[in-house]
């Protein structure tokens, strides 16, 4: 019911949050009766019998509603455990702080001749003229203070160069062009390339004030829609 009403004000509903909902429901009565019911009587057996189901509902709706955030605390703390490197791509978990665009987005390995050592991974995207490729870091770790270097590892593996934009900006962007980092990148068809920028670079990007270094909010690599089909290999973004 609590959906639906919120669906009549224009807030699309949810099934996760029916599920978390109905979980709670159930977990916090379920709860509450270990302790309520009686526990000796002509029933004493029954109880404690039944006991173990109520337990089993309990545990299983604060699970379920745990679920999400204990999933952000793993991702929390391996963001932390990894700075400087701000973006890898080992498996699915890598990519709760990163959405994508293009046609085709997924972590894959990295075959030869572009990889460095077995087993190497990278975000594999591909695109197509009515899909421009993005890689978009909406959370990154922010504080960049101390640092030199900003740089991304990147592979173009077809024939053709690939023309990109880094966009970086910080937590008091006002939304316009001019305040943030918008920096063009060619990389070379077939090629490799690490590609670094210079931290003052990033810092002197808004027109009318220094970047909040401390603050970091966004990190966006993007292609232009209508280009012709192309594919790109991300294999990590970090501070030197």
């Amino acid at each position: 019911m609590i959906e639906f009403l919120q669906s009549l004000q224009d807030r699309p509903p949810s099934l996760f949050d029916v599920l978390t909902n109905a979980s709670g429901a159930a977990a916090g009565p379920a709860a509450w009766s270990l302790f309520a019911r009686p526990r000796t009587g002509r029933r004493g057996e029954r109880d404690r019998s039944d006991a173990w189901a109520v337990t089993a509902i309990a545990v299983a709706g604060l699970a379920f509603i745990a679920w999400r955030p204990l999933h952000a605390a793993v991702a929390y703390a391996g963001r932390t455990a990894s700075f400087p490197v701000i973006a890898q791509f080992q498996g699915p978990r890598d990519l709760y702080f990163v959405s994508t665009g293009g046609r085709t987005a997924e972590v894959v390995d990295l075959s030869a001749p572009w990889a460095q050592r077995g087993g190497e991974r990278a975000l594999w995207l591909a695109w197509d003229a009515q899909d421009a490729p993005a890689v978009q870091i909406l959370e990154p770790n922010g504080d960049w203070r101390g640092y030199s270097v900003v740089a991304v590892d990147l592979t173009n593996s077809f024939a053709t160069e690939l023309r990109l934009t880094l966009r970086i900006f910080d937590a008091i962007h006002d939304g316009s062009p001019a305040d943030r980092l918008n920096l063009p990148l060619v990389i070379a068809p077939r090629a490799r390339t690490a590609v670094r920028v210079a931290m003052a670079e990033v810092e002197a990007a808004p027109a009318w004030r220094p970047m909040d270094l401390s603050r970091v909010a966004n990190v966006m690599l993007f292609g232009r829609k209508g280009d012709a089909r192309g594919e790109l290999y991300l294999s990590s973004l970090w501070l030197e």
